[in-house]
């Protein structure tokens, strides 16, 4: 997050679970962009006829071929809640642009919730929020390939905002207390990126660092 108690600063680039893999991917799109970057299970999955089973409710636009839960087990950057903004639209600034209005906005996007003793049997809280939808994002990893080596996937989508329902209904079959970001990739209708869950499939893990832009 690009503030503390003590006010706006640089982020601090920290990935969870040891995993080290995320934590380099999440380092290199902070140096290439000066932002904070999400750190987020790729969690699910929803295609279009499981949310209208679920919800009743069509996906449109450009999540109309379904979308992913990006979620992660506790805590993830606060400005991942899409509260900054540039000439009227969501963005993830450097820290210099982030001005203290913006980084109260995504303190009140947020709360605050103690951590689920089956994740977290030393305590700590999570932090709950929705990402805004609307923001252009890139969403990386490097894997270490066997007979190959290091090798990053990289997949340029956007965020997007479902009704307050339809997320309620989606985000308690995870657990409601985690911040969700709502992804769709780009897709080309051939290989790895042939639509949304292909991309999901071929993820190398169950992380993935995301950042502002494309």
């Amino acid at each position: 997050t690009s503030f503390d108690w003590s006010g706006i600063r640089a982020p601090y680039i920290v990935a969870t679970e040891n995993d080290a893999l995320n934590g380099v991917s999440m380092l290199l799109g902070h140096l290439l962009s000066n932002t904070a970057q999400i750190f987020a299970d790729v969690r699910t999955y929803w295609s279009p006829d499981a949310v209208k089973r679920v919800t009743g409710y069509d996906l449109e636009g450009v999540a109309a071929g379904g979308i992913l839960h990006l979620i992660n087990s506790g805590p993830a950057t606060l400005d991942g809640t899409g509260q900054q903004t540039r000439d009227g639209k969501p963005v993830m600034k450097p820290y210099w642009e982030v001005t203290p209005e913006e980084a109260q906005a995504c303190l009140d996007a947020t709360t605050w919730h103690c951590g689920v003793r089956e994740y977290f049997r030393g305590g700590g809280w999570s932090t709950r929020f929705r990402t805004r939808g609307g923001m252009p994002v890139t969403m990386c990893r490097i894997n270490l390939v066997k007979g190959l080596g290091p090798a990053m996937q990289i997949a340029e989508g956007w965020t997007v905002e479902l009704p307050d329902a339809v997320h309620e209904t989606l985000d308690e079959r995870t657990n409601p207390t985690w911040p969700t970001t709502w992804f769709v990739p780009r897709t080309t209708g051939s290989g790895p990126f042939r639509d949304v869950y292909t991309v999901m499939n071929n993820w190398g893990a169950n992380h993935g660092a995301i950042g502002y832009g494309h």
